[in-house]
């Protein structure tokens, strides 16, 4: 998807579609993740894995023949933009999926989305509207934003064959939302090398997936894990025990716990029970044989 160089560009500021996680209005990360993949070495590492997903991937191969859609439905001239930092605040940047260029000469942004969670379509208006998911909005602030542009729009694609255009403009008051709250995130975190805080941060099971990939090898140390964590514990047992009714409370716990190992391979609570953490061989069978990282958990 992006190149190690790209990548490392990406971590000098933040971006139109990382907006959304800085205001807190994301459903696919948090600021504690955003905060890791903005300090480590090898940002890679932690985005290599979205290049297999099938929606990402079908989004990139589907974008040209949206894009042509909308040239048609608007007789608008399409051509792609590099990535463009803003003129007087380069924290921000933007990378539109396109540049409209109308015969009247005018100029406007447009981002392409290609939905196919069928859960995901009521947050879509009807065509014409506004109505798109907040954090699609908060991409296409940052965009104007960035480009100086005051019309933005969007045209989405749904279920693989209700096409849609939304229309977007200025919002002066918005940009100021976005300063604030990316410059907050950028002086109190990234500066400061101080992560965000797990306990506001780990809302959801995708926590513990990204922890692995932040810390996907096996140190043969052992920590003492404080006693604050014996509450994450019960709560994981809970979550273990009434997983139809907390399906990501186990998760949620274990990313607090493997967030204080990092890459220790055991873990050592006050009452003498320990988690482990090991590198798993998976013989392949049906799937691609892999390794797999291993949690586990010890009582005393």
């Amino acid at each position: 998807m992006f190149t190690h160089e790209e990548l490392k560009a990406r971590q000098k500021g933040i971006g139109a579609s990382e907006i959304a996680i800085v205001l807190g209005c994301s459903p696919f990360s948090n600021r504690y993740e955003l905060y890791h993949e903005k300090i480590i070495e090898d940002p890679r590492s932690l985005k290599s894995y979205m290049d297999k997903e099938p929606h990402i991937r079908w989004g990139r191969r589907l974008e040209d023949p949206i894009a042509e859609e909308y040239a048609e439905r608007t007789s608008a001239l399409l051509t792609k933009c590099e990535t463009t930092l803003h003129n007087e605040h380069p924290l921000f940047y933007a990378t539109p999926d396109r540049i409209a260029t109308f015969s009247d000469g005018s100029k406007i942004g447009l981002e392409i989305k290609n939905v196919t969670d069928p859960s995901s379509f009521k947050l879509w208006g009807a065509s014409g509207s506004q109505i798109i998911p907040e954090y699609y909005y908060t991409q296409v602030a940052q965009s104007l934003f960035v480009f100086d542009f005051e019309r933005w729009d969007v045209a989405a694609l749904l279920g693989g064959g209700n096409f849609r255009i939304y229309t977007f403009y200025r919002d002066h008051e918005f940009d100021s939302i976005i300063m604030e709250a990316g410059y907050a995130f950028w002086k109190d975190h990234v500066l400061k090398r101080n992560a965000p805080d797990p306990s506001e941060e780990f809302v959801n099971a995708r926590a513990r997936d990204f922890l692995k990939r932040l810390y996907p090898t096996v140190e043969i140390t052992e920590i003492k894990l404080p006693s604050s964590l014996m509450k994450w514990v019960e709560i994981r047992k809970e979550g273990k025990t009434l997983a139809k009714q907390y399906a990501d409370a186990a998760s949620i716990a274990e990313a607090h716990i493997m967030h204080h190992m990092s890459s220790h391979s055991k873990g050592v609570l006050p009452d003498g029970s320990y988690f482990l953490r090991s590198i798993v061989n998976k013989k392949t069978y049906t799937v691609e044989a892999h390794e797999e990282l291993r949690f586990t958990y010890k009582e005393k």
